[in-house]
């Protein structure tokens, strides 16, 4: 009896098992599925048109290698699950969305407010929070040109780039979780990926540039590379990176800086009239490149730290004062006030009412492996 027993839990346990493996019968499933790699949204007469850049896997029991075939998707209606629906009755294939990497908006969409675009993006369970999030600055139709020429499948190309280029300060690597993490913690402004198409002698070539700044979630101004450097500075975003300096001894040349690290701290006072923005800036980098002679001793390390030092003043006074003026606050000098005035209130722009202090320290070693250069 004991024996029986045994032979019927062992069974139960085996159907169990058994029942837990199963999947596609050979390739019959995937072979009807497409998967996306990137949304594309555009506002097209005030029309949500949405392009689906996909890849058609196909597998064959009979041959073990991976085939994939690249298929453009459109569709253009009041809503984006519309015109999702609107495409899945165009497609033999099921669209799937777990494997897309991108989720890319149009200059145009935008300025026109993302608002419209992101509700879904959050809502539905199969629409990842892990893509990251562009704006393209440029023709629709020359990006996929472009893409379908350089690269097999955009989204896996601008995925791989993102996370390469994450820790460069002179570019803005945002995803989709990122963002509305921001967006959660009431900032108004937020800084997210620039995209464009940069043409040289040999062919065009996808590009992140700068950044985009969307003030609620509506397109205002863009951040060229070496604004968004200052940027990055400012809000003590910078790790790691290269610095560019006229080389002291020989001002036709430059010296390229790599730093190794960096750190800002920041202060706020405020006199009842203006807004004291203290940053305390420290890079600590060494010699990378010199295009020329260049003799290191404590003397020119010295009018190399002060000649840097000037040029990062500069740069980042200038980007504070450009955007000050256009009350745009990307420093998040509204979110400190706040923080260290709570019971204050302004009228109008913090931003327009900020002043900012910086102090910029630059720590130069020479390279460990050269000194001199001749």
């Amino acid at each position: 009896m004991r024996r029986n027993y045994k032979r019927v839990i062992s069974l139960i346990l085996g159907i169990i098992i058994l029942t837990t493996f199963i999947g596609c019968y050979n390739y019959k499933d995937i072979n009807k599925v497409v998967f996306v790699t990137t949304c594309f949204f555009d506002n097209e007469d005030g029309d949500v048109a949405i392009y689906l850049d996909c890849v058609k896997p196909f597998r064959d029991a009979n041959d073990s290698s991976d085939k994939g075939k690249r298929i453009l998707y459109k569709g253009k209606s009041k809503t984006i699950l519309e015109g999702i629906r609107d495409i899945n009755l165009a497609s033999s294939y099921k669209i799937n969305f777990t494997q897309c990497k991108a989720y890319i908006f149009s200059e145009n969409a935008a300025k026109s407010g993302l608002e419209k675009y992101l509700d879904l993006l959050r809502r539905d369970q199969e629409l990842l929070v892990k893509p990251y999030l562009f704006v393209y600055f440029g023709d629709v139709k020359k990006l996929f040109e472009t893409a379908n020429e350089n690269e097999e499948y955009l989204g896996i190309f601008l995925n791989d780039l993102a996370i390469k280029v994450k820790e460069n300060p002179k570019v803005i690597s945002t995803n989709i979780n990122d963002f509305f993490t921001e967006r959660s913690s009431g900032r108004t402004n937020t800084v997210i990926s620039a995209l464009e198409i940069v043409n040289n002698s040999e062919d065009n070539k996808l590009s992140l540039s700068g950044g985009a700044i969307l003030n609620n979630d509506i397109l205002v101004e863009r951040l060229t590379e070496k604004q968004t450097l200052a940027y990055s500075f400012l809000n003590d975003n910078v790790d790691n990176g290269v610095l560019e300096v006229s080389n002291p001894q020989d001002p036709k040349t430059y010296i390229t800086l790599e730093i190794n690290n960096s750190k800002t701290e920041t202060k706020i006072k405020y006199d009842g009239d203006r807004i004291k923005l203290y940053k305390y800036i420290t890079i600590n980098c060494s010699i990378a490149e010199v295009q020329d002679r260049f003799i290191i001793n404590d003397t020119s390390l010295k009018k190399l730290e002060e000649t840097e030092k000037k040029d990062i003043s500069q740069y980042i006074s200038s980007t504070f004062d450009f955007f000050r003026k256009k009350e745009v606050d990307i420093f998040e000098a509204g979110r400190y006030f706040n923080m260290y005035y709570p019971k204050e209130s302004i009228e109008g722009s913090i931003i327009g009412k900020t002043d900012l202090i910086l102090t910029v320290d630059v720590n130069i070693e020479g390279s460990s492996e050269m000194r001199d250069s001749y």
